[in-house]
């Protein structure tokens, strides 16, 4: 009787397994099936409006022509009063007017505008700096500073310093031209320098280095765009903290001359700094009226765009001037052309979902001349019938900077929890929040884009159903456990050790899987899971309905191609998402070696920990190979 007992018992245990195997499997296979293609739409209404790209007008703009930013310039002398005291009114001003138009700026301050009254502060002129009158570029109001004079270069760098405390971060500044020094700001002071047989006005090397280091402590988010590499006065790793801007465009643009704005770049080991820092400027005057109706031609706009990856640039013309027919249509397509364009070109969408969170895969491509530069949040939404938000789900920081033009789409995961609302078919949409609360959203050029919601991008729909009914008791556990049977026991999350089942289940018998690694979605190798990533990578395992309050620790056993690789890889769990090396002092080397995480000191929610995952787009190449995950008492 007994025999016939524990025969039954292993029979049921073998029938439960298998269907628990197959119902994942199955999960797994539906996941990677839900991945649908979404059409390229290139004339998407809207892009032209897109935030922080395109053509710029001097100030406000009476005209129909779309743009998102405004450009304007003040003198330091509306801003500065003392050493150290400052009236920002003028400022404030000016980004208050830009932002009721929805528009963010991207300005200038200036000492020396020929043409226009005198900039520098009168505190300093009063308290003995040199000044300078000058007749070129028909000048007969404006003086130059003495500009090595060491009252005025604590004066400028007491400025930057209070500057980037209180307009750091500002929502309502897309980019600022660093500004200050030389003509226009536009440091230099030609034809007042060495080589012109006329007295050398320029600031020197040592000093331009003191107004960028000033530049570089005080802004740490807000872009700061140089207009040149300062002629070898500056490190190339100092000059790697700025954009730069080409204020001839397509005039001295592309060379050959090696002063020329991309060449220059060049020579200073510069051509990629576009990757990470903006370029911007201004359309050659003489050519804004030309290039676009057939006229001259500069060094040629597409070339131009081509050799700079730039991302806006001022050309009043086509604002303070009707242009209509082939002139408007080639202007238009030009100022689509400048900056990011993103895509996205598949979703994976659950069809149908019980209850809780829904994880909704998205990628997206860069499809512009330029990335996207800040990394603004996204929000993830669902939608009702009549194209309300029904919930949202926001701070979600999907790297969009890390989004490159030219490279493959990247793959990114968003969770929304879904629990408490009526069952039914939601449409679930993807924003990217403009943090200027009426500014212009960013609009994906892909079908869907303003499709349910003005400034949402829909990705699918999935329907909340009930409950599948529960199976006949077997007397055996039907789902994986809700709490630790026995604390004092490890639990595997996975070891990895069956390559078959890599990709489907992990060993608590719950969905698990990786993707747009190098090596795909990562392969076994002797045992252990290798991700082999460059700049891109998700790994993801199931931990849906299970308690870790049992558990103090997470050991993850790995090694690395080099060591240091928990410096690449973030780490989520329990509402907790950090580079590994923030999670614990144990480091990746090139031997297995265990890295031990205190769970409850790094504030994971043990009770509903939902998943463990990690992301590999922060801009690193290398290796891992992880022999197993597990957590201790």
């Amino acid at each position: 009787m007994k025999t016939k007992f524990m025969l039954t018992v292993f029979a049921c245990c073998l029938l439960f397994q298998t269907l628990f195997v197959q119902t994942a499997a199955h999960a797994s296979a539906d996941r990677a099936s839900n991945w649908a293609a979404l059409n390229y739409a290139p004339y998407t209404k809207g892009l032209e409006v897109n935030p922080l790209k395109g053509f710029v007008p001097y100030d406000a703009a009476n005209s129909s022509f779309p743009h998102s930013m405004e450009w304007f310039s003040l003198p330091l002398s509306s801003l500065q009063t003392g050493m150290q005291t400052f009236n920002w009114t003028p400022l404030e001003k000016k980004l208050d007017e830009a932002a009721s138009r929805g528009h963010q700026a991207v300005f200038r301050i200036y000492l020396d505008y020929p043409g226009e009254a005198i900039g520098v502060p009168r505190f300093l002129i009063d308290a003995g700096v040199p000044m300078r009158s000058y007749s070129a570029f028909d000048n007969e109001t404006s003086m130059a500073p003495d500009w090595n004079n060491e009252l005025l270069l604590t004066a400028m760098t007491n400025f930057i310093g209070a500057f980037g405390k209180k307009y750091d971060r500002d929502p309502r500044i897309g980019y600022i031209t660093a500004g200050l020094y030389g003509f226009w700001g536009e440091w230099h002071v030609y034809p007042y320098d060495s080589g012109t047989g006329t007295a050398n006005w320029s600031m020197s090397s040592a000093n331009q280095v003191r107004l960028l280091e000033a530049y570089r402590d005080a802004f740490s988010h807000t872009q700061i765009l140089l207009r040149n590499t300062t002629e070898g006065a500056a490190s190339t790793s100092l000059l790697q903290q700025f954009g730069f801007h080409d204020d001839s465009f397509a005039y001295s643009t592309i060379g050959p001359e090696t002063w020329q704005f991309a060449p220059s770049l060049q020579l200073a080991g510069l051509s990629n700094q576009w990757r990470t820092h903006a370029v911007g400027g201004e359309l050659r005057p003489e050519l804004q009226s030309s290039i676009f109706a057939g006229g001259d031609q500069g060094q040629g706009f597409q070339a131009s765009v081509d050799a700079t990856h730039i991302s806006w640039m001022i050309n009043n013309h086509v604002f303070d001037h009707e242009v209509a027919g082939s002139e408007l249509t080639q202007s238009l397509n030009a100022h689509n052309s400048l900056g990011y364009q993103l895509h996205i070109p598949a979703v994976n969408i659950p069809r149908t979902i019980a209850n809780g969170a829904v994880q909704v895969g998205v990628q997206i491509q860069n499809k512009g001349n330029a990335p996207f530069y800040y990394p603004w949040q996204t929000e993830i939404g669902l939608l009702g019938s009549n194209g309300s938000i029904v919930r949202a789900a926001g701070g979600i920081n999907l790297n969009l900077p890390e989004i490159q033009p030219g490279a493959e789409a990247v793959t990114r995961f968003l969770d929304i929890d879904m629990s408490g609302l009526p069952q039914g078919t939601y449409k679930i949409a993807l924003r990217v929040v403009n943090p200027l609360p009426n500014g212009s959203p960013v609009r994906f050029a892909t079908e869907g884009q303003d499709q349910d919601a003005e400034g949402w991008m829909t990705l699918g729909s999935t329907a909340i159903v009930p409950e599948a009914p529960s199976a006949p008791s077997t007397g055996l556990p039907t789902t994986a456990p809700s709490a630790p049977v026995d604390p004092a026991a490890s639990m595997m999350l996975d070891n990895f050790n069956e390559a078959d089942q890599w990709s489907r289940t992990n060993d608590l018998g719950l969905w698990t899987g990786a993707n747009s690694f190098d090596n795909g979605g990562g392969s076994i190798d002797n045992g252990a899971l290798m991700l082999n990533y460059r700049g891109d990578g998700y790994f993801g395992s199931d931990l849906k309905n299970i308690n870790l309050s049992g558990y103090k620790k997470m050991i993850i056993r790995v090694k690395g191609s080099a060591g240091g690789e928990e410096n690449h890889v973030k780490l989520q769990l329990g509402g907790v998402n950090k580079f590994l090396s923030k999670w614990s002092s144990s480091v990746i080397a090139t031997e297995y070696a265990d890295i031990v995480i205190d769970l409850k000191a790094s504030g994971v929610n043990l009770a509903s920990p939902k998943a463990l995952k990690m992301t590999f787009w922060h801009g690193y190449t290398g290796t891992i190979w992880i022999d197993e995950i597990r957590f201790e008492a």
